[in-house]
């Protein structure tokens, strides 16, 4: 009896709609994130293919659910209005990024905690926020 190669449960390569199902975001999401080349894809029969390791790798790049807050969090934690939270984040003084999936931005914690630390430690001269 011949031996048979192991079979895996996860697949060499994904579709679009299987990136889609995996990161839980719309087909048209995952053909942004490969026009953007954010994720890269391989062209497999003449169709676009992602690699598991390239799936793998974007998806160890974004970051967790516990790593980031929601603009409502950070101005709890910041103990301002929302709105002030998105004046500071288009002052450059935040940076807010989008996580596939999510409709709403996100802060970082490290970098909300960093501008804690910087406006604490303002100079008088210096405009400072809370």
């Amino acid at each position: 009896m011949p031996h048979a190669a192991p079979v895996t449960a996860e697949p060499e390569y994904y579709t679009a709609r299987e990136v889609a199902a995996k990161l839980r975001i719309s087909v048209r999401t995952v053909y942004e994130l490969l026009s953007s080349r954010r994720l890269i894809a391989t062209p497999v029969r003449s169709v676009l293919r992602v690699r598991r390791e390239d799936l793998d790798a974007y998806m160890a790049q974004l970051p967790r659910a516990e790593d980031v807050c929601e603009i409502a969090e950070a101005a709890e934690k910041l103990r301002v209005h929302p709105r002030t939270v998105y004046e500071l984040i288009a002052d450059g003084e935040l940076t807010a990024s989008r996580i596939p999936g999510r409709r709403s931005r996100v802060i970082r914690i490290v970098d909300l905690d960093r501008y804690l630390a910087s406006s604490r430690t303002a100079p008088a001269g210096r405009r400072s926020r809370p």
